[in-house]
């Protein structure tokens, strides 16, 4: 099954794949966030209006924007998808509390080299900083997206998506690089392990024979 989701989302595992190889080089080769102090001294209102819609695409409008489209057109993601996202989180969850790391708020507070310059509106978060909550969902969630439908469009769109809610948490100074990264990889192999064990049980193919509502308000 693993195989096959590989095989027909070549266009977003090859972009994660890119993603994993200049996100690897950048984080492994550095001994600091270069992405978040590039970001952090680089600041306009365009991109702090886009970085913070792109972060709401992993919490409730992007979340129910995704599970209703689901429920549209195949009931059988839809349900996988709740799932998934809620062993996803409580996995976040356990994670962040056996690390307890300090995010970038919490870490440069007291520094005399990096002053952070927090974007307006946005609510910072101190600690609890590993994995990205954030980006583990996004990754998850647009990849099931991206498993849901044929369409190539809808396979690049997810990838950039999940990229963009990455993106937002080190832009937002909520994340580290790091927690973007390790985020992004968790979050694709929740999607791949628990679609291994749910796609080849019955009352999963039963349920995905029905389609969705759309097809269900035809008949």
């Amino acid at each position: 099954m693993v195989k096959l989701i590989f095989k027909n989302n070549k266009i977003f595992f090859f972009y994660l794949g890119i993603f994993l190889l200049f996100g690897g080089m950048l984080y492994f080769s550095t001994n600091s966030d270069v992405l978040l102090l590039y970001f952090n001294s680089h600041r306009n209102l365009f991109f702090n209006k886009i970085f913070i819609f792109s972060t709401n695409l992993a919490e409730t409008f992007g979340i129910v924007s995704v599970l209703l489209i689901l429920l549209l057109y195949r009931y059988s993601m839809f349900v996988f998808t709740v799932i998934n996202l809620i062993i996803t989180t409580s996995l976040v969850g356990i994670i962040k509390t056996a690390t307890n790391l300090p995010r970038p708020a919490s870490f440069f507070e007291h520094s005399s080299s990096v002053h952070l310059n927090f974007v307006e509106g946005v609510k910072m978060n101190y600690f609890l900083s590993f994995p990205s909550g954030h980006t583990t969902v996004a990754f998850a969630m647009f990849l099931i997206l991206s498993i849901s439908f044929e369409n190539k469009i809808i396979k690049h769109i997810s990838f950039y998506l999940a990229l963009m809610v990455g993106l937002s948490r080190v832009y937002l100074l909520q994340h580290f690089f790091r927690d973007v990264y390790f985020g992004s990889i968790l979050g694709v192999l929740c999607a791949l392990i628990l679609s291994s064990l749910f796609f080849n049980v019955k009352w999963f193919k039963k349920l995905d024979s029905k389609q969705g509502l759309l097809n269900t308000l035809k008949k």
